[in-house]
């Protein structure tokens, strides 16, 4: 049955009517449960759902191996939280019980906006301005595509670090924890005729059943052959549905990317999801040149690809269509693990037999709770994750009566407030004594 644009634009009002009504009734909540008496808390507890938790039930028809969480140790957590709800929990000293938890880190999740870099590599031998600027903006949507993933990272310990280096040797990665209050992550990448940086600090508010993450930090990439420049801000990210409902991993908001000197800007809309699933992944946008004419219109999804329209300078109307980006079959053809990781991902998590002697020992594949989980030992990961965490405090406790600052080893700050990498990186850590991978350990 056909439907008239009208009956569409109706259908889509009355669908935003209703998200925009549940999001008052549930900022109402999140406002009130802050100020109301522990009865009041219960009842709002109820009416989440909360207070009736079901054991976790994990698919393994393929022999994935998995484990359940009851229903006492979901609502022992939930008791710990509630009093949070509204607030930025970026800079709290909380412990999250290792089931929450993905074998990886923040840091190697960094790497992973990296899994399509041949991007930059065509974006830097692209003459034309415009594809460029497409090339690169499919770049920033891309880094979104490995996100489809509910489970946490490991909190980097400061003077943690993750590397990669492609197969082919052309585009390395250095990733380090270089402050701990507040959590700032510095990564550095280069590859044929490019380089980038992100800074990563953010804010996140625990919303009751979803947490809520703004991004507060940096990046750029830099392309050699033609002295540009380009930088850009990033969407809210949300961890929806964390206690009761189908969790998921959403984007919404705006991208804005721009280049200099030749000062074009590329606007990109991530659509919030909306009900029964509406709207989920698409984004959409157009690039303007330097003086403000609009060149192209983009178009496509976070998780699998972007297209972008050429339009003409005259009429505005599309005179082209071009695929930018796709992302093809990047899982795994089989299930392998309950944590939806990407072929990268895997890629990431590999240490070569020869790995202890040429990566330094602060290398996020060789923290003891991140290895214990991806063997699925979670008593062991527990354990572990409390020593990890509590050798950290004892550092800092042992600076601070010392009088000493932190000093990160392989990312300077400048006097502007600007994060640089120092150079030394790959050169120091390959020709590493036994006592000085010693002195180096975290854990």
């Amino acid at each position: 049955m056909e439907t008239t644009n009208a009956e569409d634009n109706n259908d889509s009002k009355r669908c935003e009517t209703r998200q925009s009504r549940s999001n008052s009734w549930t900022a109402w909540g999140i406002q009130a449960l802050s100020t109301l008496t522990d009865g009041a808390k219960q009842l709002y507890t109820k009416a989440l759902g909360l207070d009736d938790l079901e054991e976790k039930k994990l698919e393994d028809e393929q022999g994935v191996t998995h484990v359940e969480v009851d229903e006492k140790t979901k609502r022992d957590l939930w008791n710990q939280l509630s009093t949070l709800v509204g607030a930025d929990v970026i800079n709290m000293r909380l412990s999250l019980p290792v089931w929450l938890f993905e074998p990886t880190t923040a840091l190697q999740r960094m790497c992973e906006t990296l899994q399509f870099h041949e991007l930059l590599d065509m974006a830097a031998t692209c003459e034309d301005p415009v594809e460029r600027d497409a090339l690169v903006a499919a770049f920033t949507v891309s880094a979104f595509a490995h996100t489809e993933r509910v489970y946490k990272p490991f909190n980097p310990v400061l003077g943690e670090t993750f590397e990669w280096i492609s197969k082919d040797g052309r585009t390395r990665v250095l990733c380090e924890q270089v402050s701990h209050h507040p959590p700032i992550s510095v990564s550095y990448s280069e590859g044929p005729g490019w380089i980038a940086q992100e800074v990563f600090s953010c804010n996140a508010y625990f919303l009751g059943n979803s947490v809520e993450i703004r991004n507060t930090g940096s990046r750029y990439v830099y392309l050699k052959n033609f002295d540009e420049r380009y930088e850009w801000t990033l969407p809210v990210s949300a961890a929806q549905n964390l206690f009761v409902g189908g969790s998921f991993i959403d984007h919404y908001g705006d991208l804005v990317l721009r280049s200099s000197p030749r000062g074009s800007v590329t606007h990109l809309n991530f659509t919030k999801c909306g009900w029964f699933g509406r709207g989920r992944y698409a984004v959409s946008g157009s690039i303007e040149d330097g003086d403000g004419q609009q060149v192209m219109e983009l178009s496509g999804e976070w998780n699998r690809g972007l297209v972008g329209f050429r339009l003409d300078k005259t009429s505005g109307e599309r005179v082209d269509a071009k695929s930018l980006w796709y992302a093809g079959e990047h899982k795994p053809a089989v299930k392998r693990d309950k944590y939806n990781f990407t072929n990268f991902t895997y890629e990431l998590l590999e240490l070569a037999e020869n790995a202890e002697s040429v990566l330094p020992p602060t290398d996020s594949r060789f923290r003891p709770d991140r290895l214990a989980l991806e063997r699925n030992n979670l008593t062991l990961a527990n354990s572990e994750k409390v020593r990890v965490e509590s050798l950290q405090r004892e550092r800092e406790n042992q600076r601070q009566k010392s009088g000493q600052m932190y000093v990160p080893r392989w990312f300077y700050r400048d006097d502007d407030n600007i994060w640089h990498f120092g150079d030394k990186y790959w050169q120091e850590t390959r020709n590493m004594s036994d006592e000085q991978r010693e002195q180096m350990k975290l854990w």
